[in-house]
């Protein structure tokens, strides 16, 4: 029998935000999330609560198969209050960045800062040179993060059947 893998997810700090490990009591806050019918408008709509259990889980679950997944996004008080990561999918090579801001923190640049992070977190532990992000069409709040984090668009692709705008980030944008 072999011994139990061993897992480390980094933690990431900035002035005001930690990126840190998914813990059960981050759960509720992510369920709210995924249960609101504008905050996933542009992530294809509300889910119930088992679904976002799956999602919660898969994203936690990422780190174990990847070594490179998504945080949980911790504000001073210690509440969760979003998610932010960096993995890849089963269908391209390439690292891509997500966010999620929940929505009663959505306007106050937690989605910049924690993707900011992120990304050096990638450059300094990974060498990334290449990030990249798919956005829906509308959701003008994450182009305006992606376009901060010195991402490009580079047009239009088809993300599993629907189009979205795929951004690009390179080491040498910075």
């Amino acid at each position: 029998m072999e011994p139990p893998a061993t897992v480390s997810i980094p933690r990431v700090r900035t002035p005001r935000l930690l990126l840190r490990e998914a813990r059960r009591g981050d759960f509720e806050g992510a369920a709210a999330f995924d249960a609101d019918p504008e905050a996933m408008l542009h992530l294809g709509g509300p889910v119930d609560r088992r679904e976002a259990w799956r999602r919660f889980l898969l994203g936690a679950g990422s780190w174990v198969v990847q070594g490179m997944g998504w945080w949980s996004v911790e504000i001073d008080t210690g509440e969760c209050v979003g998610t932010v990561g960096l993995f890849r999918r089963e269908s391209a090579p390439e690292v891509e960045m997500g966010w999620m801001v929940y929505r009663p923190w959505w306007g106050r640049g937690i989605a910049s800062e924690a993707t900011a992070a992120a990304i050096q977190y990638g450059v300094q532990a990974w060498g990334l040179t290449q990030v990249i992000a798919h956005v829906d069409e509308g959701n003008d709040a994450s182009a305006r993060v992606a376009l901060k984090l010195r991402m490009r668009c580079v047009g239009e692709v088809d993300f599993y059947g629907h189009p979205v705008r795929r951004y690009e980030w390179t080491a040498s944008a910075r």
